[in-house]
């Protein structure tokens, strides 16, 4: 699952989540939402907000989907993760917010999402 969302494999992923396997499984802390977040894999992240992946989880340091999303720039699978009901307002420990994370590396556009 983590492998078919860090590399946009559309077609696996989509078998894979026909098999029942955990949407939510972790690899370095990381779900297959978050890796999709990351890397800006737009179908990818529908697909898995689709099949009902924790919209909000977070790593360990509080770091969640949104928050790669808008950090990395990548608007319109922030957009996805906005409409799906993600946590606008979730902040890590150090009080960083996905607003802050776009702000901060210059995605205005990201940020007004």
């Amino acid at each position: 699952m983590i492998g078919a969302a860090k590399y946009n494999n559309i077609s696996e992923l989509k078998r894979l989540l026909i098999t029942g396997i955990n949407i939510n499984a972790k690899e370095d802390d990381m779900t297959a939402l978050m890796w999709a977040a990351q890397n800006g894999h737009l179908e990818t992240a529908q697909c898995l907000v689709t099949a009902r992946a924790a919209i909000n989880a977070a790593r360990p340091d509080g770091m969640t989907a949104l928050m790669f999303a808008a950090q990395n720039g990548h608007l319109e699978t922030a957009q996805c993760l906005v409409t799906a009901g993600a946590e606008l307002n979730a902040a890590r420990p150090d009080g960083m917010t996905a607003l802050m994370w776009a702000a901060q590396n210059g995605h205005l556009e990201t940020a007004q999402c």
